[in-house]
């Protein structure tokens, strides 16, 4: 495949991806907020911040990318400078009120689950500005990709909670629409999967893996 071809294709289903992360997790925490009315009083200004920053992240993933579909790659790698601002904002306040939680009411699955979307992330987020400072664009939106995707996990327990659905299911759910997505990508914009890619997905449901393991050994017995 001509590489520039390839680029602007996975530049433009990216853009698409981002936008519905973006929608998906408001759409979420919306639903929930309407559901469950009785819960906003819980709603500390700490939670609020950490609301609007994941949102603020989200959002600026989706213009990024929808910034790198239309070849506005300047404007792109200039507020791509300031990203860090937003997503320590958004790790600092996500830990604070998880390990507040678990002090409030002496559990910690939480903060456990907190840990491995972080973990999850963090990695994925420094290795994409690595990428894109090596001039390695497929991998530079292979690792934005993923990394957003593991943010997803408190989007999709609204969701479920709302709907009174096992949470269970979430796990299954990943391990079909996380390498989905990826494989996707990496197709469109390559014509096959990158080695990088299988590394990244490994990295990405060893930490899940792990994080279920650390849930279950605090969860209370069924």
């Amino acid at each position: 495949m001509d590489t520039t071809v390839g680029h602007k294709r996975g530049n433009e289903l990216l853009a698409k991806i981002a936008l519905a992360i973006l929608l998906f997790s408001i759409g979420a925490f919306a639903l929930k907020a309407i559901m469950e009315p009785e819960r906003l009083v819980r709603y500390t200004p700490l939670v609020i911040l950490h609301g609007v920053t994941m949102i603020a992240w989200m959002g600026v993933f989706a213009f990024q990318a929808r910034l790198a579909a239309y070849a506005n790659l300047a404007r792109h790698r200039n507020l791509g400078w300031w990203s860090p601002l937003v997503v320590t904002a958004m790790v600092a306040s996500g830990m604070t009120v998880s390990w507040n939680l678990s002090q409030e009411f002496d559990r910690y699955e939480v903060l456990i689950g907190n840990v491995g979307i972080f973990a999850t992330f963090i990695p994925l987020y420094i290795g994409a500005i690595l990428f894109a400072r090596s001039h390695r664009a497929a991998e530079h939106r292979q690792a934005m990709l993923l990394g957003n995707l593991a943010l997803l996990g408190p989007a999709y327990a609204r969701v479920f909670d709302a709907f009174d659905l096992p949470e269970f299911t979430a796990g299954p759910l990943q391990f079909i629409l996380v390498p989905a997505l990826a494989i996707l990508l990496d197709k469109v914009s390559r014509g096959h999967v990158a080695k990088s890619t299988w590394w990244m997905l490994a990295f990405y449901f060893g930490v899940l893996i792990a994080t279920v393991v650390a849930f279950l050994q605090v969860s209370p017995p069924i």
